[in-house]
């Protein structure tokens, strides 16, 4: 979590409540996970993530499903 919040990315805008299986709407810009994340945990190599009112949540790209929120 700390890892992710430190990348500069621009947030999304709060409209929708994401949690686990919402799907995502193709407007969100999705970022690739920090490589010195995927280093300590490699089953989150395919997934992407985005920034929501200081939430860091996973998303698969291939459904646009979220799959997990990230907590510190």
């Amino acid at each position: 979590y700390r890892t992710i919040v430190r990348e500069h990315v621009v947030a999304a805008e709060p409209t929708v409540e994401y949690r686990v299986g919402a799907r995502v709407p193709d407007s969100v810009r999705l970022y690739s996970v920090p490589r010195e994340v995927v280093v300590e945990v490699p089953a989150i190599r395919s997934y992407k993530y985005m920034v929501v009112n200081n939430r860091v949540v996973l998303v698969d790209p291939a459904t646009s499903q979220v799959v997990e929120e990230v907590v510190d």
